[in-house]
């Protein structure tokens, strides 16, 4: 979607407000490179992530945008839920349905099925997004 956002956004009737998640790089070249089907290499899925996640930011800064990361969903899952209710209610407008139960919470999100995770000990990826820069290599 963060490719093609812009041409879909005119067919609205409405400004939308945009949540973004993200994950770190590395979880998701690993992730690529753990597929059965199509295996890229890691430096192709850290290629694609930054591409990917450099046109979402670009597409989406002029609206309302919420961030989160999935590390932050996987290791404080209600804490993070509600402030994006927050969030999209109080700073965007969306006017949410509701806030979700820890039963909800604990229903959907299931931890044993995240692949491809690094073992880096890293928050680089909970910082500022509109800084993002590619790697001097390449």
């Amino acid at each position: 979607l963060c490719i093609t956002f812009r041409m879909w956004l005119p067919l609205l009737n409405f400004i939308p407000a945009i949540l973004f998640t993200y994950r770190h790089p590395l979880d998701v070249a690993l992730s690529m490179h753990k597929r059965e089907f199509e295996k890229f290499r890691v430096e192709r899925g850290l290629r694609m992530w930054y591409v990917y996640n450099r046109r979402a930011v670009e597409q989406s800064h002029d609206l309302c945008r919420v961030a989160t990361s999935h590390h932050a969903i996987m290791t404080q899952p209600q804490q993070e839920l509600s402030r994006i209710y927050s969030e999209l209610r109080d700073i965007c407008g969306v006017p949410v349905p509701r806030q979700l139960s820890s039963e909800d919470i604990a229903d959907f999100i299931d931890i044993k099925l995240q692949h491809g995770r690094s073992t880096l000990k890293d928050d680089s990826c909970s910082k500022d997004l509109s800084i993002l820069q590619p790697p001097e290599s390449w």
